[in-house]
């Protein structure tokens, strides 16, 4: 059993969050120590921590901070990330610069794991749920989310295919498809939108609209969401979730997300942009505020990486 795992369940129940959290916890817990740190903490080995890992996202680093919190509490231990020097390092991290300039906070991959796992089966959650993992994993923005139309979707059994048409980069109106796949981790997208998809009436009208209003009473209605409601939507969930910094997050989080948590791992960027549909320009400022420090080979990448195969976009039609 990893050692983590063993101080928790040994400690005493202080200071509880469900277990979803836990988990995710746990795994920043063994980052900080995987680093060379101990537990428990003091404040000037969590500094250390900080500095280490700057080219993360502020939301990320505080959910690191919040494990290590959350895990002195477990143990009745007293918290190191309150001493001064630990919110000094936060406010002097690239993150921390970047969110000071207005742009949203990004919502990484471990953070819409958590929003999504503590969602139940109402039909409003079930809703919720297609939403933002669409949303998400598409790097959709809020209003392609909210304008999606159950023409726009095509599903097999391995993918969903959704065609955006008129979207803010496709002047041509030529249309780009995205695709998501069917996964085995505990969140997937295609199965999301699926089973949200199964529980909607008129799913043969191509022009009725994919995300739509829940009554009190649990009935679907024939009522659209509007984007600015997309945006209500991810804070509540986030907020119930846990999420830190919940109330700051903008629909723009989930694309930020996306591209932060992909870099994080080390997909390169030509393929974040197959879905992101960006620019090499409008790329680059998100690889500053990531953090990248050689910004030189980036834009190197950027410019000179051939276009991978397997793009796919919706064949014109013919001229009439």
């Amino acid at each position: 059993m990893p050692v983590t795992r063993q101080l928790t369940r040994a400690a005493p129940r202080q200071n509880t969050v469900r277990e979803s959290t836990a988990r995710v916890y746990r795994t920043w817990i063994d980052k900080y120590r995987s680093q060379g740190h101990a537990i428990p903490a003091s404040s000037s080995s969590v500094v250390a921590f900080v500095t280490q890992n700057q080219h993360l996202s502020r939301s990320s680093l505080n959910t690191a901070i919040s494990a290590l919190s959350w895990l002195h509490a477990q143990l009745g231990l007293p918290d190191p990330s309150r001493a001064q020097a630990v919110q000094d390092a936060l406010l002097h991290t690239p993150a921390a610069s970047s969110s000071a300039r207005g742009k949203a906070p990004p919502l990484l991959l471990q953070e819409l794991e958590l929003i999504l796992q503590s969602l139940g089966d109402s039909l409003s959650e079930v809703r919720d749920a297609a939403l933002l993992s669409t949303m998400w994993f598409g790097a959709l923005r809020r209003s392609e989310v909210a304008l999606l139309e159950r023409g726009n979707i095509t599903a097999h059994s391995d993918r969903t295919l959704i065609t955006l048409m008129g979207s803010k980069t496709d002047k041509g109106n030529e249309g780009h498809t995205i695709a998501l796949q069917a996964t085995e981790r505990a969140v997937c997208p295609h199965e999301l939108l699926g089973q949200w998809l199964s529980l909607c009436p008129d799913t043969n009208n191509p022009t009725q609209r994919v995300f739509r209003h829940v009554t009190a009473s649990n009935q679907i209605t024939d009522k659209p969401l509007h984007k600015e409601y997309v945006q209500t939507i991810l804070r509540r969930r986030a907020a119930a979730a846990g999420v830190t910094q919940a109330e700051s997050l903008t629909g723009h989080s989930c694309r930020r997300g996306f591209i932060f948590s992909c870099l994080e791992v080390g997909v390169s960027p030509e393929l974040i942009m197959l879905t992101t549909r960006q620019s090499p320009a409008t790329f680059a400022t998100y690889i500053a505020d990531f953090g990248l420090k050689n910004e030189s080979t980036a834009g190197y990448l950027l410019s000179t990486s051939p276009r991978p195969s397997g793009h796919t976009k919706p064949p014109k039609a013919p001229a009439s």
